[in-house]
């Protein structure tokens, strides 16, 4: 975990995190959450997408990797988790700088021009039957070098047949990364 100056920034997350899975709203574990952090830096990631914003808990991880001038677009079907994730990001974020937009991801990936990208890093946690059909939308909003990180594939991996049906058929590297101990991310690189 972080051990920098932002030490106590993290341990708000991690709690956050804790408390919202505590209430049984699907969100990142801190590890994971901690890894997405890692991934944003890593990237050097100025331009994210994520598709799944439930309650906000993984935007505020990838936005804590991000510079000041890093923004982010998520993507959110339920209201109710829209209007605590936007609570969420006001009380742990900077809101200004994340662009949440409510409904169906595929449907605003066909229909809202203001999600052409082009992205560094997209991260995806959704509809987990839906995967392959969300890495295809996004792979033509990929920067130059840019990654796609899918959430869940070791704890929901039997639900993304459309994600590995995909991945089989096309030039689409990746590798699963295991980040908790109950689960792991699949890193993405296709190439643009």
């Amino acid at each position: 975990m972080w051990y920098g100056a932002r030490k106590q920034e993290f341990l708000a997350l991690a709690n956050l995190a804790i408390a919202t899975r505590q209430r049984k709203i699907p969100c990142v574990s801190p590890e994971n959450g901690y890894f997405l952090t890692q991934m944003v830096r890593v990237r050097g990631a100025l331009r994210v997408l994520e598709i799944g914003t439930a309650t906000g808990v993984s935007t505020l991880y990838l936005q804590k990797g991000m510079g000041a001038e890093g923004a982010i677009d998520t993507l959110e079907r339920q209201a109710s988790a829209a209007a605590e994730a936007r609570e969420n990001f006001a009380r742990f974020g900077d809101a200004a700088r994340i662009r949440l937009f409510e409904g169906d991801a595929l449907t605003l990936l066909r229909e809202e021009p203001m999600l052409a990208g082009p992205y560094d890093l997209v991260f995806i946690d959704a509809m987990k039957r839906e995967y392959g059909e969300y890495v295809e939308a996004v792979r033509g909003r990929l920067a130059p070098g840019g990654v796609i990180l899918c959430d869940d594939v070791i704890a929901f991996g039997d639900k993304m047949t459309s994600l590995w049906a995909l991945m089989e058929e096309g030039d689409l590297p990746g590798t699963i990364i295991p980040t908790d101990p109950e689960d792991g991310i699949l890193l993405l690189t296709p190439e643009v």
